[in-house]
């Protein structure tokens, strides 16, 4: 197309940095590449890589050898004054007619395939469960952040595929098909309406850009969503077939959690902190990473996560660029080796010849494949000189970002003979290959890495030497969250325990100090805990309305002096009509928001809190004005 991606992101991102709306994420090679850094796209490709095998590579950005543009990606506050203003403003800023967002065809994957075929069949649900399972977790496709489906391997390659990675990875469905010819029969059907579009939406951050009006080049449809006009391809089908530009536009939540945490920083102490330029290599945030306290801190959150980190124990930014991507399904399986390795303080790459092509590569790494570009570098230094180009190494960096295990067998025979020539013993490199294979069901490349780390890294400063505020800020940002799963921990509940373990005191809710977020109060006595006191919108069912209109009155007229005052002032108030209908509009604090502000002791400094509840409950009980006037409110 006669116009560039970096061409058009740099005037957008000059624009984003100085509104400082977005966090640039490199989501291909962005914070590797010599241009975007010229062009202000981003800062961290003057950042010095640990060895040969992170550095960029010459042309990888931009040269004639690749065959698709790479991709940045923009994370951005969510809501309607961030996100959703910049596809606003995006829209106004390139013109309505150049912009529009990207359809995406949700496919029936394997394991839907079987359940619809099961179901189809007469076969009971809990069977039909029973059979997916006969799908590998590794062969299986995901979505990646944007909600693209990719990689996986299909059902025809998993039972009809020669080769050892996919038949060692697929021997239990085989064995299941082979024993019951009821099965045999489900899964062929499901091979064959695999990959079949079962639905379209809009795509999760996805928006197209094009220099002439996008109706010059696809068709469009109007939504009620984002850009208001959705261009009725998917991503693959604009980008790789066509040609044309997506810019992907993501809401993360960390992002709020920081500039929330500053505000609350910039409240209590007056300090003005930009969390963006926080050092990069901070003592005490290393110290709470080694230490576990990592709820809260952006991709080291989750059990597993912390657990690499108290094994890594990172005393550099670099440290969680590699804990970052080995925490991803590829290079996974390697954990042990790579922290052994480190404890040891020395490599064994298991062969000397081979030693001598890997080490430069892999030497950062303690010998353990962890990014994108060093599979690259690995592939164009072993394999046969007639393959051994730049297009060959990002075709394989590209089946690796997709999880296109079928797409990475292409590149076998090449790595191997080439590998045999230079004097590896064959099975030995055979060996690295099915390395390289389970290393290609998904892998960050080192911008991405990168990114990830930079802002886990900020997070981390944020909470160790404002733990009160960051915690605070958390807390405000995740407290209508539920648990993922069932019988696990709200992200709330697993803030307030840790909590506990950053000293601090966790208060209850209370009518007249509690508000809509998680407030900081300092410590009563010299010497105590600062608390944190929860928020009147954490309750369930209590909701923003009646939150509001409890602390406008309460802010107007002073605190509650007891249930009856806070009736009089909130529920038996003078009501307005709706100018429509005419009809009285509903006090905004209501029966539920009462009762469940006494239940969980929001009004215990009134006194007893069974007593209360009790006194709630009689209260909207009845609507009768005489019965309400008897009740004993003392």
């Amino acid at each position: 197309p006669p116009y560039h991606r970096d061409a058009l992101v740099a005037p957008l991102w000059r624009w984003l940095k100085h509104i400082e709306a977005g966090h640039p994420r490199g989501e291909r090679n962005a914070h590797n590449s010599y241009v975007a850094g010229f062009l202000g796209i981003t800062t961290a490709s003057a950042r010095q890589p640990d060895g040969e095998g992170q550095a960029i590579l010459p042309h990888y950005w931009f040269g004639h050898s690749r065959k698709s543009m790479p991709d940045i990606d923009v994370d951005f506050t969510p809501g309607p004054n961030g996100r959703e203003k910049v596809m606003r403003d995006f829209t106004e800023f390139f013109g309505e007619d150049h912009v529009a967002q990207i359809a995406t065809f949700n496919t029936l994957l394997a394991k839907s395939a079987i359940k619809d075929v099961a179901r189809a069949k007469g076969l009971p649900a809990a069977e039909a469960d029973a059979l997916t399972l006969l799908v590998p977790k590794k062969f299986q496709a995901t979505k990646d952040d944007s909600g693209e489906e990719v990689g996986g391997v299909s059902l025809r390659k998993m039972i009809e595929s020669e080769h050892p990675a996919v038949v060692e990875g697929s021997r239990e469905m085989r064995a299941a098909m082979a024993r019951d010819s009821k099965v045999d029969e489900i899964i062929r059907l499901a091979a064959e309406i695999e990959g079949l579009k079962r639905n379209v939406s809009t795509h999760a951050c996805g928006v197209l850009v094009t220099p002439e009006p996008v109706t010059n080049y696809v068709a469009v449809e109007k939504t009620d969503r984002g850009t208001g006009r959705q261009a009725v391809h998917d991503g693959p089908t604009l980008t790789d077939r066509l040609g044309l530009l997506k810019v992907d536009f993501l809401g993360l939540k960390n992002l709020a959690v920081n500039e929330a945490c500053v505000e609350r920083i910039r409240e209590r102490t007056g300090q003005a902190v930009n969390w963006r330029t926080l050092p990069d290599e901070d003592p005490d945030a290393f110290k709470l990473l080694r230490e576990g306290k990592t709820h809260g801190i952006f991709q080291f959150a989750s059990d597993f996560a912390t657990g690499i980190l108290k094994q890594i124990k990172p005393r550099k930014v670099s440290d969680l660029f590699a804990a970052t991507a080995l925490g991803r399904p590829g290079p996974m399986d390697q954990i042990p080796k790579y922290i052994e390795a480190r404890a040891a303080g020395k490599i064994d790459y298991g062969d000397p010849v081979y030693a001598k092509y890997a080490a430069p590569i892999l030497d950062s790494t303690y010998g353990v494949l962890t990014y994108q570009e060093q599979l690259m570098r690995l592939y164009l230094a072993l394999a046969v000189p007639e393959q051994a180009t730049l297009t060959m190494a990002d075709g394989l960096r590209k089946a690796c970002a997709k999880k296109k295990i079928e797409d990475l067998l292409k590149f076998r025979d090449f790595f191997i003979e080439g590998a045999v020539a230079k004097g590896i013993d064959r099975t030995f490199i055979e060996g690295i290959w099915l390395a390289i294979e389970s290393f290609g069901l998904y892998a960050f490349n080192v911008s991405h890495a990168t990114a990830y780390g930079i802002l886990a890294m900020r997070q981390a400063s944020l909470k160790a030497h404002w733990p009160a505020a960051f915690l605070a800020a958390l807390m405000t940002v995740d407290q209508h969250e539920t648990a993922k799963e069932r019988g696990a921990a709200s992200p709330l509940t697993k803030a307030v325990l840790e909590a506990r373990k950053l000293n601090l005191e966790m208060l209850p809710v209370d009518v007249n100090r509690s508000t809509e977020r998680i407030e900081i109060e300092e410590p009563a006595t010299a010497g105590g805990k600062t608390g944190l006191r929860m928020s009147l919108v954490a309750i369930k069912g209590v909701g923003e309305r009646p939150v509001e209109a409890i602390i406008a009155e309460r802010t107007a007229n002073g605190p509650y002096a007891d249930l009856r005052d806070l009736i009089t002032r909130t529920v038996e108030v003078e009501r307005e009509k709706d100018p429509e209908t005419g009809r009285t509009i509903p006090a905004a604090v209501n029966k539920t928001a009462v009762v469940n502000l006494a239940k969980v002791g929001a009004f215990d400094t009134f006194g007893d809190r069974g007593a209360i509840v009790a006194l709630a409950e009689a209260y909207f009980g009845t609507t009768s004005a005489k019965k309400r006037a008897a009740l004993e409110w003392a």
